[in-house]
């Protein structure tokens, strides 16, 4: 008589007036029994790896690792406020993931709002010179005539890419 689609329409139209909204305790319990669920699984994805939840998992701001902590920090900030008062040319070499686009961005801005008139960016196609500030991409830069190239992103293991940038007085 009627098709299977129909029958289904027709049962909820009918269960329609049967059901009653939950209320908001309810849909609060529901939504705290689901998040200590999800803190559950956390837990347990944390403790599988080896990690410590609850710890390694608090991104604010005051487990955040000290600048002048990293090695170097002093000689790369003397070096840069030089850069700066001198009017040398920076180039930012970033990463194009989203925390490369990010920090390329954020350190643009920062060091403009430092007074840093000559500043500009690079950020290369990994996939054509590779990751982290490589020989081929001081090259590339090279051609902008910095005085000065900052990482963002990467950087940490190019040693190649710091001797070939040296070597050009950058």
């Amino acid at each position: 008589m009627f098709s299977g689609a129909r029958r289904v329409f027709i049962f909820f139209a009918a269960m329609k007036k049967t059901i009653k909204l939950r209320s908001a305790a309810r849909d609060y319990s529901l939504a705290a029994q689901a998040a200590q669920t999800r803190e559950d699984i956390l837990k347990n994805i944390f403790l599988s790896r080896g990690a410590t939840y609850g710890v390694q998992n608090d991104y604010s701001l005051k487990h955040i690792y000290r600048p002048e902590h990293l090695k170097g920090m002093p000689i790369a900030v003397d070096m840069l406020a030089e850069a700066i008062k001198r009017d040398k040319k920076i180039i930012i070499v970033g990463d194009f993931d989203a925390d490369g686009a990010t920090s390329t961005a954020l350190a643009m801005r920062c060091l403009r709002a430092f007074g840093c008139r000559r500043v500009d960016y690079l950020v290369p196609n990994r996939f054509v010179f590779g990751y982290g500030l490589t020989p081929e991409i001081v090259e590339v830069a090279a051609d902008r005539r910095p005085d000065v190239i900052i990482t963002v992103d990467n950087g940490i293991s190019s040693i190649a890419g710091v001797e070939a940038a040296k070597e050009k007085g950058m």
